[in-house]
């Protein structure tokens, strides 16, 4: 049943993502790129992106939104694997610097800034509920990166 939960999320979450034309900046769009390739490399998730409009910081912005979903029952380590992006976890992202950070056990967020561009990471799962532990945790989790020129 987990499984078809899943599915039908996943499906909900990357419908309409792709690679389409219309982005306010190639920069914003090169980090949406390499984003999504970090990420595809990954067993057991689905990723996609998609060109368009997104809130951040009570503010509309321009630019693309990457999405990654999967099950933490896949994860080699059993953790989403939003640390694959902070540049002090991959080399392949120490150009970008993080900021803005907060982390919780039920998920994270961080914003990185590269060269007039950032990037609002934001993660998202079950981290179970301390008053309940008997109560079986989701091993779903959600990441979303929207990639904008800085304001």
């Amino acid at each position: 049943m987990l499984r078809l939960v899943s599915a039908a999320l996943t499906a909900v979450l990357l419908s309409g993502c792709g690679s389409g034309d219309a982005v306010s900046s190639a920069g914003a769009r090169s980090a949406c790129e390499a984003f999504h390739e970090a990420f595809a490399e990954v067993p057991g998730v689905l990723t996609g992106w998609r060109d368009g409009s997104f809130r951040y910081d009570a503010a509309a912005h321009d630019g693309c939104v990457v999405t990654v979903v999967g099950d933490t029952a896949d994860m080699a380590d059993g953790t989403p694997p939003a640390h694959l992006v902070h540049p002090e976890s991959n080399p392949a992202f120490d150009s970008w610097e993080a900021d803005l950070e907060a982390d919780g056990k039920d998920g994270t967020s961080f914003r990185l800034r590269r060269q007039g561009i950032f990037c609002a990471v934001e993660g998202w799962w079950d981290g179970g509920d301390d008053q309940a532990p008997d109560v079986p945790r989701s091993t779903l989790f959600l990441i979303s990166i929207s990639c904008a020129v800085l304001t």
